[in-house]
Formats: structure tokens, C-alpha cells, sequence
């Protein structure tokens, strides 16, 4: 049995996901509790939220920016009290911030399993998960925060 990992020895056509639209080395954003001006970001108003990441994005000079895997964010997370009372506040994802026009492709062959909206503050809003095949090991990959008004090709 393989795992996904394990393909990356296989001599597979990965595609990047967002092809050649970024350019440059990204911003690395700073989301964790150790972050002493982590208290202006304000998650409880996502429009705000979203304004102020845009803005450090721009003064950073840079097109498109990183939140860390396995970042604490505690902090971040100080208005949802499901996630902070279920112990949840280790980032398991990476974030990547680009413009909402940014095109997501599909990395490797597979089929769309779902797509939809998860509604609620602090989840994952739009997303679309994909379902993938490769010498018979399936496999399911998740991409959230998403645009929902989006189309599928």
C-alpha cells in the first residue's frame, strides 16, 4: 500500500495549484499567539479581518503571502470558544493569501467530491474537496477559505 507522500517518488505530473500566477517569494504572515500585535487582528468582523491581512500584504511588497502549518494560534482564535474548548488552535493547514481572482487547479488527477459552504465564524467557508486515484490508494485533498462565487472548469 502507498501513501500520498510516497507518489512523490513515482514519476507523476504534479501541477502547481496555482500555476505561474504568483510571482516572487511570498509573505510569511505571523498568525501565532506569540505575535505581540496578533490582538489587531479583529476575527470577529471577516471583513475587517480580511482588510487588514490585505494591507499587510501590500506594505510587505509582496503578491501573495503564507500562514504556517502547525502555527499556535490560540490567540487568533480568542473569539470561538468551540474551537479554543476543543483544543483546535494548532494550525493544520497552510494558508495561502492571494487576490480573491486567483485561479486554484486541481495538483494531480482526480475528481471533485464535494463542494460547498461551511457557514459559521472561524470555519472554513467555501471550500471543494477532491478525490484522487493512483495505483488503487484513494485519496482526499481540502481546500478551504474559499471564494464561493467561483466556476468550475
Amino acid at each position: 500500500m502507498y501513501y500520498p507522500l510516497n507518489f512523490t517518488t513515482k514519476n507523476l505530473e504534479i501541477f502547481p495549484l496555482f500555476g505561474n500566477q504568483l510571482k516572487g517569494s511570498p509573505h510569511v504572515f505571523d498568525f501565532s499567539s506569540k505575535n505581540t500585535n496578533i490582538e489587531n487582528y479583529d476575527t470577529e468582523d471577516f471583513n475587517n479581518f480580511q482588510s487588514t491581512i490585505f494591507t499587510e500584504l501590500e506594505e510587505s511588497g509582496k503578491n501573495w503571502g503564507i500562514g504556517k502549518y502547525l502555527e499556535e494560534r490560540s490567540s487568533l482564535l480568542r473569539n470561538y470558544k468551540q474551537i479554543v474548548d476543543e483544543k483546535r488552535v494548532f494550525h493544520v493547514g497552510l494558508d495561502i493569501i492571494t487576490e480573491k481572482d486567483t485561479s486554484l487547479y486541481c495538483p494531480l488527477e482526480g475528481t471533485i467530491e464535494m463542494i460547498g459552504k461551511e457557514e459559521g465564524k472561524g470555519n472554513y467557508g467555501g471550500y471543494i474537496i477532491l478525490k484522487h486515484e493512483i495505483e488503487n490508494c484513494i485519496f482526499y485533498s481540502f481546500y478551504g477559505h474559499l471564494n464561493t462565487n467561483y466556476t468550475v472548469e
